[in-house]
């Protein structure tokens, strides 16, 4: 994970005037928004927020490596100008049967 700190440094050597406060907060909210079939807990975690509850925390362990991707590839393309979709875990999908013919 990248500190905002560091952030601030490269965008201050580059010269930029922006600031990256509320970066994470864009996010948050295009995921909220734009991608409904994220589930929260994936957003969560692709911005390492900490699970604060003991108990969620001790059954929730799944990393949603394939989730975060398709999540963060989105928003890529979206804040830099490209095509974006929102973005549909396989998982949704029932599993295909292939016959032979």
């Amino acid at each position: 994970m990248i500190s905002d700190m560091t952030i601030s440094r490269v965008m201050r050597a580059a010269d930029l005037p922006w600031v990256p406060h509320g970066f994470r907060t864009s996010l948050r909210t295009w995921a909220a928004e734009q991608q409904p079939y994220i589930p929260e807990a994936v957003a969560e975690s692709a911005l390492s927020h900490v699970i604060e509850d003991e108990v969620v925390k001790a059954y929730q362990r799944a990393t949603f490596l394939e989730m975060r991707r398709m999540l963060l590839d989105q928003w890529g393309a979206y804040i830099t100008g490209g095509a974006w979709i929102a973005a549909v875990p396989r998982s949704m999908f029932p599993e295909q049967k292939h016959s032979r013919s």
